[in-house]
């Protein structure tokens, strides 16, 4: 399975190593597609993402073009680890990263978040420390790549629990 960190320094790795595309920023362009994981992402808001001022006339043709580079990625860090859990679907509105649930540090965070906050509400102290612990070491840093309009999605973690 692959395993998409972006909390801190932006990487991707499968069983056979880090993801690699033709370019080095291809996977940090598209963070939306993993926040958005499993959600259909309008083809706009990918290409805003991308040229946030303006956008080529060869926008769309270039925004296929990092998608079929993240797809070969995917498949040559995920080779030999059947079935295949990470994808990116062309629909119609968009597209749609599928990956397992826990293939995202950010959904690993929240989930240990979760079960933290529910720790403390069931008066276990420890286990909410553990679990609060857990999920704070999967944070290795400034997020740098994430977009603007990335950091204001409902997917991106939560840290209200912990902030305290």
């Amino acid at each position: 399975m692959i395993e998409f960190a972006l909390l801190g320094a932006l990487t991707a790795h499968g069983p056979t190593g880090p993801c690699r595309s033709g370019h080095p920023s291809s996977v940090g362009r598209l963070v939306r597609l993993l926040l958005g994981r499993n959600q259909v992402v309008a083809t706009r808001d990918l290409i805003d993402d991308l040229w946030p001022d303006r956008p080529p006339s060869s926008a769309t043709a270039n925004l296929r073009m990092y998608v079929a580079n993240l797809r070969r990625s995917f498949a040559a860090a995920d080779a030999g680890a059947p079935p295949r859990l990470v994808d990116i679907a062309r629909l119609p509105s968009g597209y749609r990263l599928t990956a397992d649930d826990n293939a995202i540090d950010v959904d690993r965070f929240d989930a240990g978040a979760t079960r933290g906050q529910a720790a403390l509400t069931r008066g276990d102290s420890r286990a909410a420390v553990g679990e609060y612990t857990a999920a704070l070491s999967l944070w290795r840093g400034r997020s740098s790549r994430i977009s603007r309009t990335a950091r204001t999605s409902p997917r991106t973690p939560r840290r209200s629990g912990i902030d305290a």
